[in-house]
């Protein structure tokens, strides 16, 4: 609730010794005080107000309605008021059948005592702003409740995701371990008997120089090298490196 809240009091009582009585009590309070003399009035105050009250004390002898009638309907249609029964020792009966019917926070014995009276509205306003807190609080746990869902959510999305990345690598990753596998199956070629042939063959034609020949040779088992170990390095895989080429 805000700090500079306004708060104000209805107070349904025909009796002029009350009015003068709350305007003598709470003459230094920062409250504003509406009176009505009849239940009539006093229920249209209530049905017209755009802010509800902060106390409703109704008279339980209020002339046209009887005062636990009128809190009533603010139980029903004001239920952020605190809501207080006035009377005599006499209408105790109204009192226990108020309190059943969960109308009242309090009663307010008459005549009217000057402490006793200030502590009822001191208590009403406390009460009537814990409504409105715990209104707050409630907001605020609907609030969290909810970004904690969207956060929960989208953490559950982003792990499948990740997990259907990891699961697609792991995919690639067992492929490209068969080519390897069946790669290091194969039985080496000698480079040597390939060599003979083709040093024999150009001998036979004074053309060809047997050196360029032997150079272009190991220039393709080179390139074919180079270019696997880049595949493998794309997928994450490590080519074992020649002692000439580490040196």
């Amino acid at each position: 609730m805000e700090p500079d809240y306004q708060h104000k009091v209805l107070i349904a009582d025909e009796d002029e010794t009350v009015s003068k009585t709350v305007a003598r009590v709470l003459r230094n309070e920062d409250i504003i005080f509406v009176f009505s003399d009849n239940g009539e009035s006093a229920l249209e105050e209530i049905k017209t107000r755009k802010k509800p009250f902060s106390i409703i004390i109704a008279n339980q002898g209020l002339r046209g309605m009887k005062g636990e009638t009128l809190l009533d309907y603010a139980k029903n249609h004001s239920s952020e008021s605190s809501r207080f029964l006035m009377g005599t020792y006499s209408e105790f009966s109204a009192i226990i059948d108020a309190v059943n019917k969960d109308l009242i926070q309090r009663y307010i014995v008459k005549p009217l005592a000057d402490e006793d009276f200030l502590n009822a509205v001191k208590y009403g306003i406390r009460f009537f702003e814990s409504f409105f807190e715990n209104d707050r609080l409630m907001n605020l746990a609907k609030k969290q409740n909810s970004q904690l869902y969207d956060l929960s959510r989208n953490l559950m999305e982003a792990a499948a995701k990740h997990t259907k990345e990891i699961h697609e690598l792991d995919q690639e990753i067992d492929i490209l371990e068969k080519k390897l596998l069946s790669l290091s199956a194969l039985a080496p070629v000698s480079q040597k008997p390939a060599l003979d042939m083709i040093e024999s063959g150009i001998k036979n034609d004074t053309g060809i120089d047997p050196q360029k020949v032997q150079f272009l040779f190991s220039g393709l088992i080179k390139t074919l090298y180079h270019e696997f170990n880049g595949l493998a390095r794309q997928k994450g895989f490590e080519m074992p490196v020649k002692e000439s080429e580490s040196a």
